[in-house]
């Protein structure tokens, strides 16, 4: 339904540019002409053998599927880990802080992402040159170790990498492993319909979800009560007796909508909380979120 915004791929620490590898300079080169170009920037650290470990980003600006709006971002220590470090750009985006920009199209995860993704993967295991045809180890400081090369993926970010390693597992035999962490599986997930941390840090949980329901495919959760909340603009559920449960902010926004899993915006329907006269023009309905 949704992949994550850019994956930072850290194949280490950053001390700073290496030789020619600012903005996009350090552009995945693809197979195929009609493979997109992801812009990078790559870091290396000041240690001299350098360990390749690959790593996504542990938050997500409201979860947004662009990383626009913050630039590249570097949130690990490469230098205390003496691992090289790649952050690139999804297809069609732009690097806001210095300009970098990528070929393609945005695809919300899709095909072009995942191509994307698969080549910068490549490059970090050596198995493909940048776009000046250059590997790896040839732009880094230092001498790299490919023997230790792994996919590790906290939260939405475990969308885009499950979703490579499937799609492209055959041309990634350069990845020895895969740690992911409270990586959404159902369309429920994605919007954090069994609960979230507020912006103080404070858990909220929601009382209509069942953990005992909890399966490796589904989820239990009682949307009999859903609602329309006009005062904050959102989906909630009703709480007789008590404060309604607001959905989240941090839903998954796709092609200009805000979106919740299939069942809870069918729910917004089948409670006559909102009649598709009234559906809100930037709200998915429960038929794109289903496709999406």
């Amino acid at each position: 339904m949704l992949a994550p915004a850019a994956l930072c791929i850290a194949l280490g620490d950053a001390v700073g540019p290496a030789a020619g590898a600012t903005g996009a300079a350090l552009r995945s080169h693809g197979s195929r002409t009609s493979t997109p170009r992801p812009g990078g920037s790559l870091y290396t650290p000041r240690s001299r053998r350098l360990r390749a470990t690959l790593t996504a980003p542990r938050r997500l600006e409201r979860l947004r599927l662009l990383h626009a709006e913050k630039g590249f971002a570097f949130e690990l220590d490469p230098n205390a880990l003496g691992a090289v470090y790649i952050a690139y750009l999804w297809p069609g985006t732009t690097d806001a802080r210095i300009g970098a920009a990528s070929t393609g199209t945005f695809d919300f995860g899709g095909p072009e992402c995942l191509a994307a993704l698969r080549d910068v993967i490549r490059f970090a295991t050596g198995d493909a040159p940048d776009a000046y045809g250059r590997k790896l180890h040839e732009s880094a400081r230092g001498r790299v170790s490919y023997d230790v090369v792994g996919l590790y993926a906290f939260s939405h970010s475990g969308i885009a990498a499950t979703n490579v390693l499937a799609v492209h597992g055959a041309d990634l035999a350069g990845v020895r492993f895969f740690v992911g962490r409270e990586n959404p599986t159902v369309d429920s997930l994605y919007p954090l319909e069994p609960g979230h941390w507020d912006d103080a840090g404070f858990a909220v949980n929601n009382p209509f979800y069942d953990p005992m329901g909890y399966t490796p495919t589904s989820i239990a959760i009682d949307y009999s009560t859903v609602c329309w909340s006009k005062r904050d603009g959102r989906p909630a559920f009703r709480v007789e007796g008590g404060t309604d449960d607001v959905c989240s902010t941090k839903h998954p926004q796709m092609e200009g909508k805000d979106a919740g899993s299939a069942a809870l915006l069918q729910a917004l329907l089948d409670n006559g909380a909102l009649t598709r006269e009234t559906w809100p023009a930037t709200l998915a309905t429960p038929e794109e979120a289903k496709a999406w």
